[in-house]
């Protein structure tokens, strides 16, 4: 994937400063190999071999021989960071898309790899929701219940009633969550005069080895008029 990810050239970046001289092939005089390989890949090295006889009388003092060098592939997790840090704050009803995550990363030199967002709910803590007893139902509901404490928090398998249209506890607009986009990106489209709190898992898979990291999710209330 370019010449940065060939074998024997990443060095200088995985550890800076150690100079030019990386030893990253060496032969010992008994014959032992020793291959310091960050990328996979393979490459054609030529060993030469000179004794102290020299060529006097037309004699030799070299030997080479080529051997190819195949360096196999080792899956690296993806990995990733949060922009904004660990609590992300929006207003009820907004809908925006926002910088999420950063320095997305499949491994190192594995551009090629098909990768995978996931976000999944862990607790949640969203204060009932009930209307106004009045004929018009368009008219702002009144919010009701306990303001968020780690002690209110509902487990994963409540977690439906942030998605269900309606419900008491709806967070989520149109029965639907939020979208992470492959740069980072969140979507989202929140329910009007509900507020709350969501502790989301945001886990990246490459298909093999995932990574996995907790935001919180802070949806602030808009006082509505008496």
């Amino acid at each position: 994937e370019g010449e940065a990810c060939s074998p024997f050239r990443c060095f200088d970046e995985v550890h800076p400063g150690t100079g030019a001289d990386l030893a990253w092939f060496t032969i010992t005089p008994a014959g032992s190999m020793t291959v310091r390989a960050c990328n996979s890949g393979e490459i054609n090295v030529t060993i030469v071999m000179t004794d102290s006889g020299g060529t006097y009388l037309g004699g030799v003092d070299t030997s080479r021989q080529t051997v190819l060098v195949k360096v196999l592939p080792v899956n690296d997790q993806p990995r990733f960071e949060f922009s904004r840090g660990l609590d992300l704050f929006m207003l009820e009803g907004s809908v925006a898309a926002v910088p999420l995550l950063t320095n997305i990363s499949a491994g190192r030199c594995e551009l090629s790899q098909a990768m995978t967002f996931s976000l999944l709910p862990i607790t949640f803590c969203v204060p009932a929701c009930l209307p106004f007893p009045h004929a018009d139902p368009a008219l702002t509901p009144l919010q009701i219940g306990p303001d968020c404490h780690s002690d209110d928090s509902q487990p994963l398998a409540g977690s439906e009633a942030l998605f269900t249209p309606g419900g008491a506890r709806q967070l989520f607009d149109d029965g639907t969550m939020v979208e992470l986009l492959a740069n980072g990106t969140l979507k989202y489209s929140l329910a009007p005069f509900r507020h709350g709190e969501v502790v989301v898992r945001v886990v990246l898979s490459d298909g093999c080895k995932y990574y996995a990291a907790n935001f919180t999710l802070h949806v602030l209330p808009v006082d509505s008029a008496p």
